[in-house]
């Protein structure tokens, strides 16, 4: 499988199979890359794959065969696992400079195993010291900032770096830091707004996620940015499905005539949209409800009368023209 961006998600293409059999019964389980970079997988080599179609005691199932493959490059020389168990702590820290995130992980489980302060004082050193103009850097630079959140200890000055990130999967990653440090990075629902305002869509989808885990009708303007640039089918998604975790908040923000919204038109529609319009009638009749109440089609024409009435003492004459058209 190919994977490759695809606006603010990712897409998959089909490639020729990597290996297959005219056995019926061949069943390629648990594929994983060993620590070689060869890639291992097992045949379960069973003629039943349901679970609940056949019974557990059925004869067919096959208790006794069953194979381990192991797949390499012909002429290609196998990787030499680093050192890890044991290891220095700065030389943990340049295994976090490898191309496989599988050896990244593991100099992170063993770092794990350190002192926290002294872990965090050599990434930090680490981090000063790398080379600016390497290809490489801002991945080594989120690395760092992954390291501070394996050990849960918030650095708010590494993570808005990273968040202005000239690398836009950077600033994504950063994104989804800042939302499991929301609680603990001053202004973190600023710091989401000006990402939901970001040229690149994943970025504001995470932008769009991470106002999810707020409670505040402030969140509710966050996630409505994003209307302001281009949206996909994954941002629409992720934003309607923030607006239901939002929905008591918006509730509160309507019924108390909290503005929501107010400098973007995009963001008022889709919001208006997601309420029906018995609830509309109950709101308090301000701007934003009454224009939308006249828009209506199942509305009443006595609703709509009252919401014309209410428009004409509440806005210029000019407007009120503009809504009697």
């Amino acid at each position: 499988m190919k994977v490759s961006d695809d606006g603010s998600g990712l897409k998959g293409e089909s490639m020729e199979d990597l290996v297959s059999s005219s056995d019926g019964n061949f069943r390629p389980v648990a594929v994983n890359v060993g620590p070689d970079g060869a890639i291992y997988f097992a045949d379960w080599q069973n003629p039943i794959i349901g679970h609940m179609q056949h019974h557990l005691r059925d004869p067919n199932r096959d208790h006794a065969h069953g194979r381990i493959y192991r797949i390499t490059y012909q002429g290609r020389p196998l990787m030499q696992p680093p050192k890890i168990d044991g290891q220095p702590i700065p030389a943990l820290l340049e295994l976090l400079k490898e191309p496989e995130n599988q050896i990244r992980e593991w100099a992170k489980v063993e770092l794990g195993k350190r002192n926290t302060s002294e872990v965090i004082a050599a990434v930090n050193k680490w981090t000063a010291g790398l080379d600016s103009h390497a290809p490489n850097y801002e991945h080594n630079m989120m690395e760092a900032l992954w390291v501070h959140q394996w050990f849960n200890a918030v650095n708010a000055e590494l993570l808005k770096r990273m968040l202005r990130s000239p690398e836009a999967h950077a600033r994504a990653a950063a994104g989804r830091v800042l939302c499991y440090w929301r609680d603990r990075v001053p202004d973190s629902l600023a710091l989401f707004k000006m990402m939901a305002n970001d040229a690149n869509p994943r970025v504001r989808l995470e932008a769009v996620r991470g106002a999810s885990f707020y409670r505040t009708p402030d969140a509710i303007d966050v996630a409505l940015e994003a209307l302001k640039h281009p949206i996909d089918y994954y941002l629409d998604y992720t934003l309607r499905e923030t607006m239901r975790q939002l929905e008591p908040w918006r509730q509160k923000a309507l019924e108390s005539g909290t503005p929501i919204a107010a400098d973007n038109p995009a963001g008022r529609d889709f919001l208006l949209q997601t309420i029906k319009t018995p609830e509309l009638l109950k709101l308090p009749r301000s701007p934003m409800i009454l224009q939308a109440l006249l828009t209506r089609a199942d509305a009443s024409d006595a609703d709509r009368m009252v919401a014309l009435g209410d428009s004409s003492q509440n806005a210029p004459n000019k407007s009120c023209r503009g809504l009697a058209d």
